[in-house]
């Protein structure tokens, strides 16, 4: 995600990650869904990939991110 992160770009990252979500749990044989990671703070892309980041569930401080709250809502149904 091109930083600095926007409401624009952390709602696509949050569409992203539910749908792929929502994928997963219609299909019978996915049996987990793993990420890279879970906060920004430790991120590989931004080493990587210069001039983004912030692709996580949780900020550099440890808190959640919406993306973490939509995903949770999408789990819950």
């Amino acid at each position: 995600m091109p930083l600095p992160s926007t409401e624009a770009s952390l709602a696509k990252q949050m569409n992203i990650y539910t749908n792929l979500l929502k994928i997963a749990l219609e299909e019978p044989n996915v049996k987990s869904f793993i990420t890279w990671g879970f906060t920004d703070n430790h991120s590989w892309v931004p080493g990587t990939f210069p001039g983004t980041g912030e692709a996580l569930l949780y900020t550099k401080s440890m808190e959640p991110k919406l993306v973490y709250e939509k995903m949770l809502e999408v789990l819950r149904k």
